[in-house]
């Protein structure tokens, strides 16, 4: 990771959003160069800033509460990241708990792992965003929650429980590949490093209660996945309260995304006078 410094470029779209066009042009070029290609022509005067534009917003960790819609957001994937985390490492890391073999847990842990992770590549590329995340963590608390009856009724369905515990583990595989790039949509360019790092501080927090989750089986031995249960469906409902992003042109600045909820505002208020027009 640290050598990647020096081997990947920045971000054209962000330096653009920044102004830095200087350093943009020198990234495509070296683009053009590398893949045989040629720049169109007169494409730094098209990059240079107009005598119009505004000014580059200066960014900062309080702009993602600057909004009711940012608010909202952010607040919403802080939810999804540490319900999706705390699902996930809950399961990876205490495989030995759920009963079985932990070797065989370990295997098939490991096995459902590939085929998720394949699927969400492809849901990414020709899918949408939203509704797969949703569905998917609310499967995974689901078949969480499915394993309490049977830790309640009997001990000798060992084989349900572990079935059930690879279906969530499968789910919140395939989570866990769509989260990131969702939530690196969901914010303008400007100020998507700070979101997509601000979203991990809740990750790192479910993390940090990972270990002591089992610690809960003292109470009842269905309190751990219980826990995850509730996490993971309320978490993938939280989703919904997002819009989709796939096929939708990303929104560079802060300023573009007020102007695009004002304008969306409006029309929702406009279509109420309408409904209440036709209604009386």
């Amino acid at each position: 990771m640290f050598l990647s410094r020096w081997v990947l470029p920045e971000s054209p779209r962000w330096l653009l959003a920044l102004g830095r066009t200087t350093e943009v042009m020198s990234i495509l070029e070296s683009a053009c160069k590398f893949n045989g290609k040629k720049l169109p022509p007169n494409l730094d005067k098209q990059l240079l800033p107009g005598a119009n534009d505004e000014p580059v917003e200066n960014v900062s960790v309080l702009d993602l509460f600057k909004t009711i819609q940012m608010r909202k957001r952010t607040l919403c994937l802080f939810l999804i990241w540490f319900s999706v985390y705390l699902v996930y490492y809950g399961l990876v890391l205490n495989l030995g708990n759920i009963g079985g073999n932990l070797y065989v847990n370990s295997v098939l842990q490991g096995a459902v792992e590939i085929p998720a992770v394949a699927i969400s590549i492809f849901i990414l590329l020709k899918g949408g965003r939203r509704w797969p995340l949703s569905l998917t963590m609310v499967i995974s608390g689901i078949a969480c929650a499915l394993t309490v009856p049977i830790y309640l009724a009997t001990a000798d369905m060992q084989w349900v429980v572990t079935s059930l515990t690879m279906i969530s583990k499968f789910c919140v595989s395939s989570s866990n590949a769509i989260m990131p790039v969702f939530t690196a949509e969901l914010y303008p360019t400007t100020i998507r490093n700070i979101g997509v790092g601000a979203a991990n501080v809740s990750a790192g927090i479910a993390l940090m209660l990972v270990p002591y989750l089992w610690n809960l089986s003292t109470l009842h031995a269905s309190v751990p996945m219980s826990v995850l249960a509730v996490f993971g469906v309320f978490g993938g409902l939280s989703v919904l309260f997002l819009p989709e992003t796939g096929g939708v042109r990303l929104i560079d600045t802060i300023k573009e995304e007020k102007e695009i909820t004002k304008i969306a505002d409006i029309e929702t208020n406009e279509n109420k006078k309408i409904n209440n027009n036709c209604c009386t």
